[in-house]
């Protein structure tokens, strides 16, 4: 499948939209050009059902591609590395909430879509950190102290 390459505007753009991103959910561009879409008039349940699910699964990926990166700066002994991919990670969420552009969306759904992302997105985020502290204090290493620390600091959203 072919990335779309303008916003998308009707209602079968918007869906290719949709598979595109469920064949590639990391795809920066696709998600910042659905930022910019259109839609005329209201749009359906099963729309909006498409976009919260799109939605979810791109968070999803994310998040997994941060995990694997932090397994793979641990394994390289390289812990000062995390702040940066988080950094990175922070960045790429705030494209997965491209909705919030979308002027045809009412204000509750995107609330109440905001609402269930963040929670989801606090959770992925307070597990992580007591990961990091518990992996911190059973090695002892003062790079990883500094760097749970560091993160502990950081607000992901």
């Amino acid at each position: 499948m072919i990335a779309p390459c303008s916003p998308p505007e009707t209602y079968q753009q918007w869906l290719n939209c949709f598979e595109y991103l469920r064949q590639h959910p990391l795809d920066r561009q696709v998600l910042e050009g659905m930022s910019l879409g259109r839609y005329m008039g209201q749009p359906a349940e099963a729309f909006l059902v498409r976009l919260s699910d799109t939605v979810g699964l791109v968070i999803t990926a994310y998040c997994r591609r941060f995990l694997r990166q932090v397994d793979i700066a641990f394994e390289d002994g390289e812990p000062d590395m995390v702040a940066l991919l988080a950094a990175r990670l922070k960045r790429n969420l705030q494209l997965c909430f491209f909705y919030r552009n979308l002027p045809f969306l009412e204000a509750g759904y995107i609330r109440t879509l905001d609402e269930g992302y963040i929670r989801q997105l606090e959770a992925f985020w307070k597990d992580f950190l007591a990961e990091l502290q518990r992996t911190a204090k059973d090695s002892q290493n003062p790079h990883l102290e500094d760097t749970f620390f560091e993160l502990k600091r950081m607000k992901l959203l």
